[in-house]
C-alpha cells in the first residue's frame, strides 16, 4: 500500500472498527458486489433476444455500483 494513502476506519456489523484500506473493503461494496453477481444469474434466464438489450442494460448498471466505488476510492483524498 501507497504511504502517501490515508487508513480509514468503519465499523462493521458487530460495531468493531475496522481499518479500510480499499474500497473492497466497504460493507456497501461488498453488498453491491453481492447484488451485482444475483442479478448476473438472474438474467441468465431471460430471453436469448433480450441479450443485448435488457440484460446487458441490466447487468451493465448493477456492475456499474462497484465500479463506482473503486473511482471514488482511488480519487486523491481532499481535492
Amino acid at each position: 500500500m501507497p504511504e502517501n494513502r490515508e487508513l480509514t476506519t468503519q465499523k462493521d456489523n458487530r460495531g468493531q472498527i475496522m481499518q479500510i484500506e480499499t474500497a473492497k473493503d466497504l460493507s456497501v461494496y461488498k453488498l453491491a458486489y453481492q447484488l451485482a453477481m444475483e442479478i448476473f444469474e438472474a438474467t441468465k434466464s431471460f430471453p436469448a433476444e433480450e441479450k443485448y438489450a435488457l440484460t446487458g442494460q441490466i447487468r451493465r448498471s448493477s456492475r456499474s455500483v462497484c465500479l463506482n466505488l473503486r473511482e471514488a476510492g482511488s480519487a486523491p483524498y481532499g481535492k
